[in-house]
């Protein structure tokens, strides 16, 4: 019988922020994904290697409502460069429901988009020494010290680098899909237009 083991089994990690983004609405699909993938290569998280993607999930189904897709990605970064004790992680779940292809008019043309309700979540861990460099060291002892008092001003700062960006990622979704923003600088370019007078 298989043993299922849960990926940060045996590793320190601390779930640094999470949320969902939910739209019923017209939207782009192979944009969105093309946005989420590029915002991850531009911040170091992923190469554009399709064979070292970290996508561990792709589900596709057509039904009577219309398809169902689930995608998950796993992409990880290690913040501080050659320095591999520290390591920033995103679960990105993506689930679109009974989504249907529309055209759609913008100022007189004619556009192939999508209809139907996208839902990302995404979780932001911060793991701790996932090479277990520290055990096989002579640090192993005080381990649990150097991260709670010597290194904690760094881990402070990098808690707050990866929940910066696990919210620049969820304002460029936001943008594109015209979901109200709250940072004060768009993250992406607007993929709409802005509507002219008629």
């Amino acid at each position: 019988m298989a043993t299922i083991w849960h990926r940060y089994k045996d590793l320190e990690y601390s779930t640094i922020t999470k949320y969902t983004v939910n739209l019923k609405d017209i939207f782009h699909l192979e944009n969105l994904y093309l946005l989420m993938h590029e915002w991850l290569v531009e911040h170091g998280y992923v190469t554009r290697d399709d064979a070292s993607f970290p996508e561990k999930y792709y589900l596709h189904k057509d039904g009577p409502a219309g398809k169902e897709i689930w995608w998950r990605w796993r992409p990880q970064r290690f913040p501080l460069g050659d320095n591999r004790l520290w390591r920033f992680d995103l679960d990105i779940d993506v689930h679109i429901l009974t989504m249907k292809d529309i055209e759609a008019v913008i100022a007189g043309k004619k556009y192939k988009a999508n209809q139907g309700e996208v839902e990302v979540n995404v979780v932001a861990n911060l793991v701790r020494d996932p090479d277990k460099l520290l055990e096989k060291s002579a640090f192993k002892d005080v381990k649990k010290l150097l991260y709670k008092q010597v290194w904690k001003q760094q881990r402070e700062m990098l808690e707050k680098e990866l929940y910066t960006e696990a919210f620049q990622f969820r304002d460029a979704i936001n943008t594109f899909l015209k979901i109200e923003t709250y940072l004060p600088a768009k993250e992406w370019p607007e993929f709409w237009p802005k509507r002219v007078p008629e």
